[in-house]
């Protein structure tokens, strides 16, 4: 039986190993695009610091009451965990933060 720290960990990877798939989809040997590096870079962002919300990871880098307003706006608790977010999430959350 797993603890929740391998748990949490897992997700996390398993999201980065998804976006850095998405960047494969372009063909062997081609670089990702930017918004690919720019999402890769702002998920790593997102689970920073294990055992954290979204938010507060978040709260390290932008406003905290920008980020709050912005994960209300797209519906998100302000205690939910990275890893509970979908690709498309981290996507909308990134478009309305830059």
């Amino acid at each position: 039986m797993s603890d929740s720290s391998d748990l949490t960990s897992s997700a996390g990877q398993g999201t980065t190993a998804a976006l850095e798939r998405a960047d494969d989809i372009s063909g062997p040997g081609r670089p990702p695009t930017e918004g690919r590096k720019a999402l890769l870079e702002f998920v790593r962002l997102c689970f920073a610091h294990k055992r954290e919300t979204l938010l507060n990871n978040l709260a390290r880098v932008y406003p905290r009451p920008r980020v709050e307003a912005e994960l209300a706006a797209l519906r998100l608790p302000s205690t939910i965990r990275p890893e509970q977010l979908a690709v498309e999430q981290f996507e909308k959350l990134l478009e309305v933060l830059r």
